[in-house]
């Protein structure tokens, strides 16, 4: 008999140490599953883990990243999210720690340079956080305020209390100063100019926050009210109205200047002429400005308007009128009506500069001269905006010099230097400069022999690729091309090269944390930037084959990356001195985020918006290549569906407009609210592909070059083998709308098309006029406008009917849905009736969405979401039912 004694004891341990071993494996089974396969693929087991079906009940999940601030020392950045239907949340987080501050109700914040940030809510509370210590303290009913940094004080005004509060933000102690009306701090930050009240009388004084002092009362015990106080740049002198009632028509203007303790006055009472015509308005289109030197004085003059006798109302619409009435009431009038001015107070000398022969002024970068022009000069015509003659103005003697004719209205086409010497323009496809004292002008572009202009503007043909600014004391003028920097002299002499994207086709521009660093905007017009050129400069890129993000340049060593990758960066803070930068980032399946790039160390991701993203099924973009008719090489985007299974076909709605690929990138949230019914994860996510393909424009085949692009796109997709050349849908907005009207006219190859707030008759829309900007339509036909027909109505009838899709509405076999706001006065409603109407009587399948109160873009929430609903179902209908196909 065999023992089995010791057989029993091991098979008992050796179950034992099976069940241990089984439970350690469920375990790490466990935790394999739970917590490291939603974080990535496991290449052992070959498959990632299964993710979610997005589902329209999922969206409201989804918020979208707004950038807001960045602290002095780039340590904690501010940023709010916004979710549809909910309240706004404004985060303020340590780029290194990621500690995180929340503030319901707020959209920016302002950060201290010593560890405080300064929030204003809906509620009217401000809110002092001490990004340090976390303590916060709340202040309610706060009108206004504003923050010293070199005095370290808060100084903010309370709607119910007159006093103003001084808080000094190192240690909470506060000093008031009572019956303060209004206040205003200098640039520097070191003094307050401020309007007092008490027992019915008016005072002006300024209170120096630097140290403990009296304050300094430049008018005392007045029976005028005060208003509108206006600091010079360099924190010394101060400009302020004063007028005898709230609504009183005419004011008196003052200046002071600290410095000497003077105070002038510009009295209309003792200006006979002042009365006879025009008077000092506070409230005119020009807002009070102290001149560089601070010698002068510039502000606003209205004239007095005589009142019509007529018994009527009526409109007295003039052909020859240089502007149509309705642009003449609206903007005319206005113009001419309301001057700029200058007062020089030693000299007690005063004049207009602006006049309503020369309506429009700006002033050169030292404020000695005025630029001027008048919009008329060439209406009425047929471009959007008329060229112009532009003047110069000495201030001093009244001298007007003739800049150039007939130049582009284009703001930025033509820009004062910053230290008041040139005058730069571009005007027939090169940059000049003018020099102010000397009156010369020089060609700077002629001997460089690449383009300064093409396609810049998603609307429009060629323009100039624009100006950077210039270095310091004016002495290179630092211009773009379609890639690169250039620096020239200003009298053309010599030029040389800065960047090299044009080798690798990297479209280079200076980066700026704010777009207000780009110009200075000084009454009508800008003027440029100073840009140092002996500091590091920091670089936007784009490629041509969509990778994008940011280089540093210097001098030395030209352009290096910071980050430059298969992603879309809009948005940059930096410390150039210590290689610190926080960028936002996006890509079509990666939501945006901010990320931390230092010098010798790996990028880090500071905040990921929408994280649970990453549990979803999503889509994916392929950049396409084809080329049109004509050989011109285009691109598109091309978005699979979700969980794309490749043996399979699928249905495919193609989106048009102009130019799309640059959007290759972009995050887009899925949503029911879009303002136009276009949602690519949307679209992706109920099984279609998606095409947005380029569209190249032809002067005067605006039609024709539509379809050709769209078609050669389409077919270049079908060579794929992916789509079911059946199931192909068509959709577009706008102009994007009129385009889909007209490729549904030449081709049946679309089993069905969307047009949203679009144009079907070219010769109707011509003779329309747009109520949003009181302008004839006729002035969008031209060579630089969207339209690009190149010839006016009358003088080619044909080609206006030929790409006229309501006139071969005949030729229409695609069912056809039609959207617009009734209140759309960009493309007018009925555009969308008169297609629709000839459908209907040619008993073509048609349906037509009229929105009540609704404009060119559908903005109210129920309304977008019936519109997206409507839409889907349009393409469900006829592009997936088998009756269908």
């Amino acid at each position: 008999m065999k023992d089995t004694s010791n057989t029993a004891t091991l098979s008992a341990s050796s179950a034992e140490e099976k069940e241990k071993c089984t439970c350690f494996w469920k375990a790490a089974f466990f935790l394999i599953s739970f917590f490291i396969l939603p974080l990535v693929a496991c290449p052992i087991l070959g498959q990632a883990v299964q993710k979610k079906q997005l589902s329209e009940a999922d969206y409201k999940e989804w918020g979208e990243l707004i950038t807001d601030q960045a602290s002095p020392d780039r340590k904690w950045i501010s940023f709010r999210m916004q979710y549809d239907g909910r309240e706004e949340t404004l985060y303020v987080r340590n780029v290194e720690s990621l500690k995180t501050y929340l503030f319901p109700k707020v959209t920016r914040a302002e950060f201290t340079s010593d560890n405080n940030v300064l929030c204003m809510d809906k509620d009217k509370n401000l809110i002092i956080q001490n990004l340090k210590s976390g303590t916060k303290k709340i202040y309610s009913n706060v009108s206004s305020m504003n923050y010293s940094s070199p005095a370290h004080l808060l100084a903010i005004l309370q709607s119910n209390s007159n006093f103003l509060q001084l808080i000094n933000t190192n240690d909470s102690s506060v000093s008031t100063l009572p019956n303060v009306e209004k206040f205003v701090m200098s640039p520097d930050k070191k003094n307050i100019a401020f309007t007092a009240i008490h027992n019915n009388v008016n005072s002006v004084g300024l209170l120096n926050l630097m140290k403990p002092s009296p304050v300094e009362w430049i008018i005392e015990n007045s029976p005028n009210s005060f208003d509108r106080l206006t600091w010079d740049d360099s924190s010394i002198s101060i400009a302020f109205y004063g007028f005898t009632k709230p609504y009183c028509r005419n004011s008196i203007l003052y200046f002071y200047n600290s410095l000497e303790g003077k105070c002038f006055e510009l009295n209309p009472s003792g200006q006979s002429d002042f009365l006879r015509e025009n008077y000092i308005d506070k409230d005119g289109r020009f807002p009070l400005r102290i001149s560089q030197d601070a010698k002068k004085v510039f502000f606003s003059l209205s004239t007095v308007e005589n009142r019509s006798s007529a018994l009527t109302d009526v409109e007295i619409w003039n052909a020859s009128d240089q502007f149509i009435y309705p642009l003449q009431k609206f903007k005319g009038n206005y113009i001419e009506n309301k001057h700029l001015a200058v007062w020089i107070p030693e000299k007690k000398t005063f004049n207009s500069i602006t006049s309503s022969s020369l309506p429009i002024g700006t002033l050169t970068g030292d404020d000695q001269y005025a630029i001027v022009c008048n919009p008329k000069d060439y209406e009425p015509q047929l471009d959007t905006d008329g060229p112009m003659d532009f003047y110069t103005i000495d201030l001093e003697t009244n001298q007007k010099d003739k800049i150039v004719e007939k130049q582009s209205a284009i703001i930025y086409d033509l820009l004062a230097s910053p230290s008041g010497k040139y005058i730069s323009y571009f005007k027939d496809n090169a940059w000049w400069v003018y020099d102010i004292r000397k009156k010369t002008t020089a060609n700077v572009t002629q001997k460089i022999g690449v383009p300064f202009s093409g396609k810049v503007y998603l609307n429009m043909s060629n323009n100039c690729f624009g100006a950077a600014g210039w270095s310091s004391d004016d002495s290179d003028f630092i211009i773009y091309d379609q890639y690169d920097l250039w620096k020239v002299k200003p009298d053309g002499s010599s030029f040389e090269r800065l960047t090299h994207g044009r080798e690798k086709e990297i479209k280079f521009r200076i980066a700026v944390e704010n777009e207000s660093d780009r110009y200075d905007f000084v009454y009508d017009r800008v003027k440029s930037k100073t840009i140092d050129l002996n500091q590091e400069i920091i670089l936007k890129a784009l490629g041509g084959d969509k990778k994008a993000g940011y280089f540093k340049w210097n001098k030395d060593v030209n352009e290096k990356a910071i980050v430059y990758e298969d992603l879309l960066s809009d948005k940059i803070y930096f410390l150039k001195n210590r290689d610190i930068y926080i960028y936002k980032e996006e890509r079509f399946d990666l939501p945006p985020r901010f990320v931390l790039k230092e010098k010798n160390k790996k990028p880090k991701v500071v905040y990921q918006s929408n994280p649970h993203h990453f549990n979803f099924q999503w889509s994916k973009p392929k950049l396409i290549y084809y080329s049109n008719s004509r050989g011109q090489d285009l691109k598109g985007i091309l978005y699979y569906p979700f969980n794309y299974d490749k043996n399979k076909k699928y249905p495919m709605i193609v989106n048009i407009y102009e130019y799309q690929s640059n959007r290759l990138h972009k995050f887009y949230n899925p949503t029911l609210f879009q303002s136009y019914g276009y949602n690519p994860p949307f679209l992706c996510s109920k099984d279609y592909f998606v095409l947005s393909p380029d569209i190249e424009q032809e002067n005067g085949n605006i039609g024709g070059s539509a379809l050709d692009c769209t078609l050669t796109a389409v077919k270049e997709i079908l060579k794929l083998g992916i789509i079911d050349e059946k199931r192909i849908g068509l959709m577009g907005h706008s102009f994007g709308g009129y385009e889909t009207n007209y490729i549904v006219t030449a081709t049946d190859i679309f089993a069905c098309a969307v047009s949203g707030a679009s144009i079907s008759d070219l010769s109707s829309f011509y003779l329309s006029i747009d109520k949003n900007f009181f302008k004839p339509n006729a002035t969008r036909f031209q060579t630089d406008e969207q339209w690009r027909m190149g010839k006016s109505l009358f003088e080619d009838t044909a080609l206006y009917l030929k790409n006229s899709p309501v006139h071969n509405a005949a030729a229409i076999n695609t069912p056809l849905l039609l959207w617009t706001g009734k209140e759309d006065y960009h493309v007018p409603w009925y555009q969308s009736v008169e297609l629709h109407m000839a459908l209907r009587i040619l008993k073509k399948p048609s349906k037509m969405l009229l929105y009540p109160n609704e404009g060119h873009t559908v903005e109210q929430e129920n309304n977008q979401i019936d519109l997206s609903k409507r839409i889907l179902e349009w393409f469900d209908y006829y592009l997936k039912c088998s009756d269908k196909i």
